[in-house]
């Protein structure tokens, strides 16, 4: 609820370690920062601090910030109607946070990638990578993204006309986990 709180403070910190030597919490904040530039609309700045993460994480081997800046780098394309490369770079994004066991990053892109196959029309995919989200979260524990998740599949199944089902799921997802869902 702090966003512009929040980017300002992590862009103080940014300045002050310019000039350091590259290292994982360094490649951890562009990454932080390109996700919080994403939230906020400015793509460009977002672009430039994940451009900067992906370079450390594979330099460095950081699966985890990998993970998260492919994922943003997959929703900046999203917003760009660049919606293959987006599709590329989540999925990329999913496998590496399911390889390196990453609950958080995974679930992300479970969502996000839920949310790149609705906009390319491709619903029934969208539909077994969220149901594989769903019992991911189940697997790790994780009500937040399982509802989350709930929500965005009661979605994909209403798409596709199956109204009993998505009316059945939206009874299992709190009322103000679908405020959040419908802003």
């Amino acid at each position: 609820g702090q966003l512009d709180e929040a980017l300002e403070r992590m862009e103080r910190a940014w300045a002050e370690l310019e000039g350091e030597e590259p290292d994982a919490d360094i490649a951890a904040l562009a990454a932080q920062l390109g996700r919080l530039h994403l939230l906020k609309g400015e793509l460009e700045a977002g672009s430039q601090r994940l451009e900067t993460a992906l370079e450390l994480a594979e330099s460095l081997w950081l699966p985890e910030v990998l993970a998260e800046a492919l994922n943003s780098s997959g929703m900046i394309a999203t917003f760009r109607s660049r919606l293959e490369q987006a599709h590329a770079l989540i999925k990329r994004a999913l496998e590496l946070a399911l390889e390196y066991e990453l609950p958080a990053a995974a679930l992300r892109a479970y969502n996000n990638l839920g949310d790149v196959l609705h906009r390319r029309d491709r619903c029934e995919e969208a539909t077994v990578q969220l149901e594989q989200g769903i019992a991911y979260a189940r697997r790790v524990g994780d009500r937040g993204y399982e509802q989350l998740l709930l929500g965005e599949l009661s979605w994909s199944l209403a798409l596709t006309g199956r109204w009993p089902e998505a009316l059945s799921l939206l009874n299992h997802v709190p009322e103000e986990r679908l405020v959040e869902l419908n802003p």
